[in-house]
C-alpha cells in the first residue's frame, strides 16, 4: 500500500472527498491486504482461511463490517454502512473500505492499473484520455500506481470486462465485484458522480472484445464455417512470422510504420482478411475490436471500399491444416494454399455489431436472449419502436422544417412460424407493459384495415354546427356547437399487425385510404381523409406500427405502387429467423427485472418531458460524414424502401439519446442507429433483391459475384459473346460503381492501365 494510502485511510477527512450518494448506501465491506500462496490466515471471527494462489499483487480479502468473517460480493448479507466498514477498520487494525458494485444501484466502476507514478503523482496520457472520456468522480487506488472512476451506468454483463490497453489494464464492471476506497481525489476531475452511460458502452465496444462477437456468434449463424474463435486467431495472428506488425496494428500503434491510419486500416484489413478467411462479417467485427477503431468506421462507404480492397489484395487464406508462416506484406503471400470463401446463407444480413447495443436496449438484449429463441434484431427494432410510443409526442429532432419525432414503423420478415416474430413481440410486450400498462392496455392495438379506422382510433373532438329552432314553425334563430363525440384524449397508439400482409391486400383497393394516412402519421401526426362521409380528423397523432409478414407474402402482396409512393420506404424493413434452440422454452417469469424497469421508468419519464433534440459538436461532424452515404441515389425496388435512411437514422439515434435520458445526440447514439439502419438496409438487400433493373449491369454483377479475384475489361466483355459495345459495358460498370456494387483496381503497363473490376 502507498505511503499516502496509510496516511489518509486513518484520517476522517477522508470521507469528505467520497461522493456522498456512496456513502449513504449499505453496501461496504472492510478489507485485509494479505501475501502468500496457501498460507493459512486466521480472520477477525477467529476462524481461519487459506490464500489459495500466488500474484505479485496483494490478496484484498473482503471483510464483514460487522461479524468480521469473510464478505463477499454477490452475498448482500456480508454487507453494512460506511459506519460500520470504518469502525471495522480500526477495531480488527484492517487495511481499508471497499464499495460493493450491485445490478441495483445503477454505478460503474473503472479501474486504471500502472497509470500513475506513485513519487511524482503524474498520470500517463493513455489514461487521461479515458479520465476525461468518463469525466466522473475520480480517486487514486490504494497501491497509488493506478486509479478508480466511478460514474453512474452499467457494464454489460458477462466475461471480457478486462484488457491490457497501452502500458496499463483496463477493467470495468457494475456488479458482484468491488472497490477499495482511498478518497484520494485525482485533481481535474468531479467531486461527483455523474452519468456516463453512453460514453461506458463506447468505451467498452472498444477495449473488450469477449461480449462483442460470441454474444452475435450465439445468436445467428456465422457468414462461414468457424476454424477458430476469433481470440484463437488473434492469438495465431501475434504469434505468426509478421506477429509484431500485426500486434502493433491490433493495438492501434500505426504512427511509426505509416504514413496515414487510412493506409493501416487497409493493412490490418489485409492480416484480418487472411485469418478469417477473407469473410466480410468477421473482418468488420474484428476491426471493430481492435485499436484501430475510430469514427471513420462507421462510414459505410470507407468501411465497405477499405475490406474490399483488402480482400482483392489478399492473394491466400489460413489453413488451419498448415504450418502458418506469413512475410510482411501485410497478410497476402506465404506458403499457404488459397481457400475457397464458403458463405452459410450469402445475402443474410451480417449479425447485429456490437454499437446497437447500447446502453439500456443493449442490457434488455442480454437479459431476453437467454429466454427467446426471437431473433435478436427483431427484439431490439420492436423494443426501439415499443419505447418510442410509449413516451408520447414531446420529444422532437429539427431537420430543416421538419420535426421528426420518435414514433416509427417497422416490418418483421421471417418464415411463417419458425421466425419468432410473434414470441419477440410477447417478450418486448411483456418488459416495456410492466413499465407502462396503462400504454399496454390502452394503446396497443391490432388491425390495419383502412385509413379513416387509424384515425378514428387517435380521433380529436368532434364538434358541429346545429341550428336552433323556436316556434311551431321551427324557424331556425341560431346556432349552437354540439360535441357528437370528445374524442381520444391519448393519443398515443401502438398498431401490432400479426399478419401483414392483409393491410398490403386491402391497401391496393379503389377508395382505400389506409396507404395515404400512414404516411401522414409517420411524417406529421396530422391525419384526415376527403371523404364527405368521414367527419374525423387527429391532430398530434403519435402512432406507431409494428408489422410481421414472411417474404413470399411481401413480394406478392407490395405492389409498385406502394414501393413508388413513399408507403414503404417509411418502414424499417428487418429480416429475421430463429436465433437458438430451447426445447424447454425460456422463463422469463423468473427474471428480476426490478432494476431495469426502474432504469427504463425513468427514461420514459424523461422522454415525456425533454422537448427538444440535438446533435453535440462529435455527433455533429460523425453526421456530416456520412450523410452523403446514407442519402446516396439507390435504384430499383431496394432503393426505393431505403430511400429515408437519413430520417431513419435520425430518429434512431434519438431513442438511443433517449433512453439513456440524454437531450443531446452523441456519437454512441448515432453509431447504434448507423448499425440498426445497416442491417435494415442489408435485410432490404435479401429481401427485395437489389437487382438494378439494367440487363447488361445485371450480368456483369453475376459474373464478379462468381468471380472473387475480379475480371478484366477483355473477360467481361466476353461475357456477351461481344454483342455488347464498350460504351454500353462502361455504362454498366460505372451503373454498378456508383451503387457501390463493383470498383476497379488500375494496374501499369508498358501501355494503357489494366482494369481490373471486383464485386462488392
Amino acid at each position: 500500500m502507498s505511503d499516502a494510502f496509510q496516511s489518509a485511510i486513518n484520517t476522517e477527512p477522508i470521507r469528505a472527498q467520497i461522493p456522498v450518494e456512496l456513502l449513504s448506501r449499505p453496501q461496504w465491506i472492510a478489507w485485509w491486504s494479505v501475501i502468500g500462496e496457501g498460507r493459512r490466515v486466521q480472520l477477525p471471527n477467529g476462524r481461519q482461511t487459506s490464500v489459495l494462489k500466488a500474484q505479485a499483487k496483494p490478496h484484498k480479502l473482503p471483510i464483514d463490517a460487522r461479524t468480521g468473517a469473510l464478505a463477499a460480493s454477490t452475498r448482500p448479507a456480508t454487507w453494512s454502512s460506511v459506519e460500520d466498514a470504518r469502525a471495522a477498520l480500526k477495531k480488527w487494525s484492517l487495511t481499508g473500505i471497499g464499495f460493493v458494485f450491485s445490478d441495483s444501484d445503477g454505478y460503474a466502476g473503472v479501474d486504471l492499473d500502472n497509470c500513475r507514478d506513485p513519487g511524482t503523482g503524474e498520470i500517463a496520457t493513455w489514461a487521461w484520455e479515458i479520465i476525461r472520456v468518463l469525466n466522473s468522480y475520480t480517486e487514486v487506488s490504494p497501491s497509488g500506481t493506478g486509479v478508480h472512476t466511478i460514474v453512474r451506468g452499467k457494464v454489460p454483463a458477462g466475461k471480457g470486462n478486462q484488457a491490457v490497453y497501452a502500458d496499463g489494464k483496463v477493467e470495468m464492471f457494475s456488479r458482484a465485484r468491488y472497490f477499495t476506497f482511498t478518497g484520494i481525489h485525482v485533481d481535474g476531475t468531479p467531486f461527483e458522480i455523474v452519468d456516463r452511460q453512453a460514453e461506458l458502452l463506447a468505451l467498452h465496444n472498444k477495449l473488450f472484445a469477449s461480449r462483442n462477437m460470441p454474444k452475435a456468434e450465439r445468436y445467428s449463424s456465422p457468414s462461414s464455417p468457424l476454424l477458430a474463435s476469433d481470440n484463437e486467431l488473434i492469438t495465431k495472428a501475434r504469434q505468426a512470422q509478421n506477429g509484431s506488425k500485426f500486434g502493433r496494428l491490433w493495438d492501434g500503434h500505426w504512427e511509426s510504420d505509416y504514413p496515414s491510419q487510412s493506409e493501416a486500416d487497409l493493412a490490418l484489413c489485409c492480416l484480418l482478411a487472411f485469418w478469417t478467411r477473407k469473410d466480410r462479417a468477421r473482418i468488420d467485427g474484428l476491426f471493430r475490436r481492435s485499436g484501430m477503431m475510430r469514427k471513420k468506421w462507421l462510414r459505410e462507404d470507407y468501411r465497405e471500399d477499405t475490406m474490399a480492397k483488402a480482400i482483392a489484395l489478399t492473394r491466400d487464406s489460413w489453413d488451419p491444416g498448415q504450418a502458418t508462416k506469413l512475410n510482411g506484406s501485410g497478410g497476402s503471400g506465404g506458403s499457404v494454399e488459397s481457400v475457397p470463401h464458403l458463405p452459410i446463407d450469402p445475402e443474410w444480413p451480417t449479425q447485429l455489431q456490437p454499437e446497437a447495443l447500447c446502453g439500456l436496449a443493449g442490457e434488455l438484449m442480454e437479459t431476453l436472449g437467454p429466454h427467446t429463441e426471437a431473433d435478436p434484431a427483431a427484439l431490439l427494432v420492436q423494443f426501439l419502436i415499443a419505447f418510442g410510443n410509449v413516451i408520447g409526442r414531446s420529444a422532437y429532432f429539427t431537420a430543416g422544417a421538419d420535426q421528426h419525432y420518435p414514433n416509427q414503423f417497422a416490418v418483421l420478415v421471417g418464415a411463417s412460424s419458425k421466425g419468432r416474430k410473434g414470441s419477440s413481440w410477447s417478450a418486448i410486450q411483456h418488459v416495456v407493459g410492466m413499465a407502462d400498462s396503462v400504454w399496454l392496455n390502452a394503446s396497443v392495438q391490432t388491425g390495419l384495415s383502412s385509413g379513416e379506422g387509424l384515425i378514428w382510433a387517435v380521433r380529436d373532438e368532434i364538434a358541429v354546427q346545429e341550428p336552433i329552432r323556436a316556434g311551431k314553425e321551427r324557424r331556425v334563430t341560431g346556432y349552437q356547437t354540439v360535441i357528437k363525440d370528445h374524442g381520444v384524449s391519448d393519443k398515443r397508439l401502438m398498431v401490432v399487425e400479426t399478419e401483414f400482409a392483409s393491410p398490403l391486400r386491402v391497401s391496393e383497393r379503389d377508395g382505400n385510404t389506409l396507404s395515404a394516412v400512414v404516411r401522414q402519421a409517420w411524417d406529421t401526426g396530422r391525419l384526415r381523409v376527403l371523404t364527405k362521409n368521414s367527419p374525423a380528423r387527429a391532430t398530434g397523432a403519435h402512432i406507431s406500427i409494428i408489422g410481421h409478414v414472411t417474404k413470399d407474402e411481401l413480394l406478392k402482396y407490395l405492389t409498385d405502387t406502394e414501393a413508388g409512393n413513399g408507403f414503404a420506404n417509411r418502414f424499417l424493413w428487418v429480416a429475421v429467423k430463429r436465433s437458438k434452440f430451447l426445447p424447454n422454452g425460456g422463463n422469463l417469469r423468473a427474471v428480476d427485472f426490478a432494476p431495469m424497469l426502474q432504469r427504463l421508468g425513468a427514461a420514459i419519464e424523461f422522454g415525456r418531458t425533454v422537448g427538444e433534440i440535438r446533435r453535440d459538436q462529435e455527433a455533429g461532424e460523425l453526421w456530416h460524414e456520412v450523410y452523403a452515404q446514407l442519402s446516396r441515389d439507390r435504384v430499383a425496388l431496394y432503393g426505393a424502401v431505403t430511400s429515408r435512411a437519413e430520417a431513419h437514422t435520425l430518429r434512431l439515434s434519438c431513442l438511443y439519446a433517449l433512453l439513456d435520458r440524454s437531450p443531446v445526440v452523441r456519437v454512441p447514439h448515432l453509431a447504434a442507429a448507423l448499425e440498426v439502419w445497416r442491417y435494415c438496409e442489408d435485410s432490404c438487400r435479401f429481401i427485395f433483391g437489389d437487382s438494378l433493373g439494367d440487363v447488361t449491369a445485371d450480368t456483369i454483377r453475376a459474373a464478379l459475384r462468381r468471380n472473387p479475384n475480379g475480371l478484366t475489361r477483355t473477360e467481361i466483355s466476353s461475357l456477351f459473346d461481344r454483342h455488347k459495345s464498350a460504351d454500353q459495358v462502361t455504362r454498366a460498370l460505372e451503373l454498378l460503381r456508383s451503387q457501390k456494387m463493383a470498383e476497379f483496381r488500375s494496374r501499369p503497363t508498358k501501355g494503357r492501365p489494366a482494369e481490373r473490376w471486383f464485386g462488392t
